[in-house]
């Protein structure tokens, strides 16, 4: 009974502690001022691939001026190798015109054989310079938008490289397009997470089922006496295209799964051979294959890291760009004014691509459709003459809002601060301050704390 007793006096006493403290606090408080921002009112597109045409376009039927930067002599990326999805059989038809309205629109500059080599500047004002086939250059822009895509995946495993009759899907779909393949009759079989989903490439490409059976399906319906063979860990048609893995069922073509630990095995005696052991038959299979077709799926490019380092931002362990947070802010980087899409983000589907390049478009809009941004009061300030020089707060700040100035000492940019505090606590001068959350302000606590009691 004494505990609940004495319980209420005990939490009286903090909470009288708690109001003195706030009140010395304070004494010592300062109004705070933002700033004013000026916005450059256009965007940068890194990446000419489809998800960054479809940014551009987006941005460019706003009315926003847009420099588009392409690294290679042609927009277009990975789906100018897109010859049929399933469901839509004039892929490059499309793709030709958004390729038509890219270069002819009047609001959007193309940068053809141009790479980025420097990033400078912040939200509603960065300074890119870029170089291109005419030297070099710096364009301006408000925000940034990186869609710089990723590459079909390399094999050597299953003989690819070494025998005629392995292809990669991809191959195969450039193959029908120019009716070129030719099996009538035989057997193809179709080989996925080839090199992938392995310790190298551990993550699933999501697009590799979809393509398996988009090609099953055609030769199906161009040959219908040709045997294809699916030969699968795990089928991944996501949504409705579940409806195409049934109908590939029903058109004979024949899913045979395997498991990670015994993968097919391809040798050449007399003929292509193909042998797998699956644990739903009680026996070895053998196919004598006359066309071998294996999914390799996506990897990161590699100059990935290089563009990351430019612009602060970071990528996971796969190589790909990583987003502010997964719900919250799908399309941001941490780093305010610059956003992301495509597979340069993660292995996806054409309608993904086209809807996540949208969806980071309409987040630049909302940046430079405004002629100025309010910064915020509650940022990190440095105090010239106890600053020793000693790039701390650059190197800690995952935002770097922290530069070098003219005298060579550490200043901060208050338009990428994000008030974190970071800087102030690794600051071994102890020259930089947190408006709202300064140092005097919190001895005055613990003075008044202490009061009496010492």
């Amino acid at each position: 009974s004494w505990v609940h007793s004495a319980e209420p006096e005990k939490a009286t006493e903090k909470s009288i502690d708690l109001v003195r403290m706030a009140i010395a606090r304070s004494r010592s408080l300062t109004p705070l001022t933002g700033g004013v921002l000026a916005v450059d009112q256009s965007a940068c597109v890194i990446g000419g691939g489809l998800s960054g045409m479809t940014a551009a376009l987006s941005l460019a039927d706003q009315g926003f001026m847009v420099n588009l930067i392409e690294r290679t002599d042609a927009p277009g990326g990975n789906v100018r190798n897109v010859f049929y999805t399933l469901e839509d059989d004039d892929v490059p038809g499309v793709i030709s015109g958004l390729i038509r309205r890219v270069g002819s629109h009047p609001n959007i500059r193309l940068h053809l054989e141009t790479e980025v080599t420097a990033v400078a500047g912040h939200i509603g004002k960065f300074r890119i310079t870029i170089k291109g086939n005419d030297g070099r250059s710096e364009i301006s822009a408000g925000v940034v938008i990186v869609a710089t895509g990723a590459k079909p995946a390399e094999t050597t495993d299953y003989m690819y490289g070494k025998s005629e009759n392995v292809i990669t899907q991809t191959e195969l779909e450039k193959q029908l397009h120019e009716r070129e393949f030719a099996v009538n009759g035989g057997n193809v079989v179709m080989i996925q997470c080839a090199g992938s989903r392995n310790d190298e490439h551990p993550y699933c490409s999501r697009i590799c089922c979809s393509m398996a059976v988009k090609n099953a399906l055609i030769i199906k319906q161009r040959n219908p006496g040709t045997n294809v063979f699916v030969l699968y860990r795990d089928i991944r048609t996501y949504g409705f295209r579940e409806l195409y893995y049934k109908k590939a069922r029903e058109a004979g073509v024949v899913f045979i799964r395997y498991d990670r630990n015994t993968p097919p095995v391809v040798s050449e005696d007399g003929g292509t051979v193909v042998t797998v052991d699956s644990p739903d038959f009680p026996d070895t299979i053998e196919i004598e294959a006359d066309r071998i077709v294996l999914s390799t799926g996506v990897e990161s490019c590699e100059d990935n890291t290089l563009l990351s380092n430019m612009l602060k931002v970071p990528l996971n362990a796969d190589g790909f760009y990583v987003e502010a947070h997964m719900k919250l802010r799908p399309v941001d980087f941490t780093t305010v004014g610059i956003f992301l899409c495509g597979l340069s983000h993660s292995p996806k589907l054409m309608d993904e691509n086209i809807s996540q390049a949208k969806a980071a478009a309409a987040r630049a809009a909302t940046v430079i459709s405004k002629t100025n941004l309010d910064v915020s009061a509650q940022v990190s300030k440095v105090d010239q003459n106890k600053c020793v020089s000693c790039l701390t707060c650059v190197n800690v700040c995952p935002y770097t809002a922290p530069f070098v100035n003219e005298d060579k000492k550490a200043q901060i940019e208050a338009a990428k601060c994000m008030g974190c505090g970071i800087c102030v606590s690794e600051c071994p001068a102890h020259a930089i301050q947190l408006g709202h959350f300064e140092t005097d302000q919190f001895e005055n606590m613990i003075e008044e704390l202490f009061a009496g009691r010492l």
